[in-house]
């Protein structure tokens, strides 16, 4: 129970935080010679929630490895992502923007997989 308490827990943080953030870091990083706005960019990266969301679904319905696995693996590339969102800081958007991509998807998943499993 607390180990799943903890997977809800990290499935919020990412799910709404990486929401709440990724507006505010593209708009940070918006050039007036950037060909995309910031909401633009949001928008592109909420269509990422859609392949997680089916990759969820595929998960819960199939499981070919178990549920602990399908949680561990979207919980160790939640991980890697949210490590790989500190490129910000360092001005490397090239690495930034696709792992804002990837963080929506798997944060999407994650967040399904978790109720899911737990609900």
């Amino acid at each position: 129970t607390v180990c799943l308490s903890y997977c809800c827990l990290v499935a919020n943080f990412t799910f709404y935080g990486q929401s709440y953030m990724a507006a505010q870091a593209f708009a940070e990083i918006a050039k007036p010679s950037d060909t995309l706005s910031p909401a633009a960019e949001l928008t592109i990266s909420s269509t990422f929630e859609l392949p997680g969301a089916l990759i969820s679904i595929l998960l819960v319905s199939y499981a070919p490895w178990g549920f602990k696995a399908s949680l561990r693996g979207f919980l160790y590339l939640n991980a890697f992502l949210a490590l790989a969102l500190i490129t910000l800081d360092f001005n490397l958007f090239s690495w930034y923007v696709p792992a804002t991509y990837l963080i929506r998807m798997s944060s999407q998943g994650m967040f399904l997989f978790v109720y899911v499993v737990v609900g």
